[in-house]
Parts: structure tokens; C-alpha cells; sequence
């Protein structure tokens, strides 16, 4: 329908790569389901020109906005990344919410759906352990900002995925005993360490990428649910 999540929409450059086993190559595997992210850091800027109804998610920072007639150009700023997503929807239902961390307030946006809002709750508190388990274990989170996007029943393909500042949660509705929507943001939220930060190639050393994340995921349920947030 009106939902789009645009993501692996641009050429990347390969990684060239050095280390004292394989000497040095290019690295520029295809993208695959199980084999997903790997490219070097940049800095990315980049207007997105979209129907003035349309909500906008995106990665980095939003600095800037100006109207033409019926539309509106989001322009992006994103330090130190090495992928840029965004998500659109003029359905979407905003909720802002602040984290406190070792460095301050992270500010949280979660983009919801309409009937969705009942599960506002479930999905901020993940964040809010998520970021505080990885502040103390794994060190605190370099950006000023994070978006959740919820999609559409009909668009749960684009649900559990991550990309730098920018993450999806699940979809479909649950009951409260099942914990699939704080274990997805939490989940999603390890990412930003494995594999972004720590630069982890999911092709080559999968290892490091989701192996260590659930690994996080059960940190991050734990203090969850045991009320250390």
C-alpha cells in the first residue's frame, strides 16, 4: 500500500580489506537474507523529496525541510555510517520519547501504526533496556538519536532489520506473555554494536555478528524483565 521501506537502494562501494592471513582484497559480497551487511564508514547526506502527507523515518539527523507546492524535500545528515536507510508512510503515528544513558538523553522516535499504540509501552521499555545494557557492557551509543518503525501487517518482510540509527520492530499484534516485539528491539538494537560499530562482516564472520547479539538480546531481555531499567 502506502508503506515503503527503502533499504539496499544504492551501489556500495566493496571494503578493501587487509589482514595478515588472506593479504589484502576487495570485499564486496552480494547481499543475501543470512548474509547481509558489510561497507565501509561514510558520512551521508541526502534529501528525500516525498507527497507533503508523508511521514518520514530515516537514518541520521534530520537538518533540514523546505515545501514545493505539494511536497516536501527531509534533508539528512548521518556522521559515520556505513549504510543509510529510510522508511515512509503517511499512516505513520508518532511518539517521542528520551533515554537516559552514561552520556545523557538519547532521544527515541517510534513510528507506530494506527490501532498500534496500545503496544507503545512494550516497545519503548525494550529500548530503554537495550540502550542502558549496551551503555554498561559494550560502552555507550555514539549517535543522538534512534527511530523504531513498526510496518504495516502487510509489509512484516521489512519487520527485524537493522540499519545504522534506524530500526524495525514487528508487526504483528501479541499478546503481553509473549515477548516477541521487546526481544525484536532489542535484538535490532545489538546491531548497532554487531555489526555496525564493530564493523563485523556477517558473510565471513557470522559469528560476530548474530552470534554475539543473541548473546545481547538475553542481556538486554534479562534486565527487562527484571525491572533494572
Amino acid at each position: 500500500d502506502q508503506f515503503h521501506a527503502v533499504t539496499q537502494w544504492f551501489p556500495k562501494i566493496g571494503v578493501w580489506d587487509c589482514d595478515g592471513d588472506r593479504g589484502c582484497r576487495w570485499r564486496a559480497h552480494q547481499y543475501h537474507g543470512v548474509t547481509e551487511f558489510f561497507a565501509d564508514y561514510g558520512v551521508y547526506d541526502v534529501d528525500i523529496n516525498v507527497p507533503s502527507s508523508t511521514v518520514v523515518g530515516a537514518t541520521g539527523v534530520r537538518v533540514g525541510e523546505r515545501v514545493e507546492g505539494d511536497r516536501r524535500i527531509l534533508s539528512y545528515h548521518a556522521e559515520d555510517v556505513h549504510d543509510f536507510a529510510w522508511f515512509a508512510d503517511p499512516t505513520f503515528v508518532e511518539v517521542n520519547d528520551t533515554v537516559e544513558d552514561s552520556t545523557g538523553r538519547l532521544a527515541v522516535r517510534l513510528l507506530s501504526r494506527p490501532g498500534h499504540l496500545p503496544y507503545t509501552p512494550r516497545i519503548l521499555g525494550a529500548v530503554r533496556a537495550a540502550v542502558q545494557e549496551a551503555d554498561e557492557r559494550l560502552g555507550p551509543y555514539p549517535y543522538s538519536n534512534l527511530t523504531v518503525v513498526v510496518p504495516p501487517a502487510g509489509g512484516n518482510g521489512a519487520g527485524g532489520m537493522e540499519y545504522p540509527t534506524i530500526i524495525t520492530s514487528a508487526a504483528v499484534p501479541l499478546p503481553t506473555g509473549v515477548h516477541e516485539y521487546e526481544e525484536t528491539v532489542a535484538h535490532e538494537f545489538g546491531h548497532q554494536y554487531f555489526y555496525h560499530l564493530f564493523a563485523s562482516d556477517e558473510v565471513e564472520e557470522a559469528w560476530l555478528d548474530e552470534g554475539l547479539n543473541e548473546t545481547f538480546s538475553g542481556w538486554a531481555m534479562d534486565r527487562l524483565t527484571k525491572g533494572r531499567c
